[in-house]
Formats: C-alpha cells, sequence, structure tokens
C-alpha cells in the first residue's frame, strides 16, 4: 500500500503539512516584516509585543478556519477508502 502522504490526491494536490505547520510558517515570514518595520519606528519591546500577539491571532483563525476543514476532509478521505476497500472485496 502506498503511504498516503505520496499517494495520488483525489485534489490533485501536493499535501504540505498540517494546517498549524502552515500557520507557523506565515507567522514566521509575518514576523520578519513586522520587525523590520515595528523595530526603526517603535522598539524592540513592541516588536516582542505584537509576536505572540498575531501568534495568537494566526492560530485562533487557523482553528477557526483550517482545522474543521481538515477533519471534514480526512472523514471524506476515509470514507472514500473504505467503499473502495468495499468494491474491491478486501
Amino acid at each position: 500500500m502506498i503511504p498516503h502522504a505520496i499517494s495520488p490526491s483525489a485534489h490533485s494536490r501536493t499535501r504540505v503539512g498540517t494546517p498549524l505547520m502552515v500557520a507557523t510558517i506565515v507567522w514566521i515570514c509575518v514576523m520578519a516584516v513586522v520587525g523590520a518595520v515595528t523595530a526603526p519606528l517603535f522598539g524592540w519591546r513592541a516588536v516582542f509585543v505584537i509576536g505572540p500577539v498575531l501568534l495568537a491571532l494566526i492560530i485562533a483563525a487557523c482553528w477557526l478556519l483550517c482545522v474543521p476543514y481538515e477533519r471534514a476532509r480526512t472523514q471524506w478521505d476515509s470514507a472514500v477508502r473504505e467503499a473502495a476497500r468495499r468494491r474491491s472485496g478486501l
């Protein structure tokens, strides 16, 4: 059996990671911009306050938007695999 990570997807796209991992990568990229803009204007203290606040907002948005979608997609994939298994008689 081919592992799920490298098997062809019904959506014909490559999975790049979990939604929270992608949210963390987005936060790291945003923090570079926030640090470059905020530090000269307001100082490093502001960067160290804005950073965790942005992380909390991005993770909250991910939980509200990405996690329910990911759960539904995973359940759909399981149902499709189960139906294929039943049809093949395994």
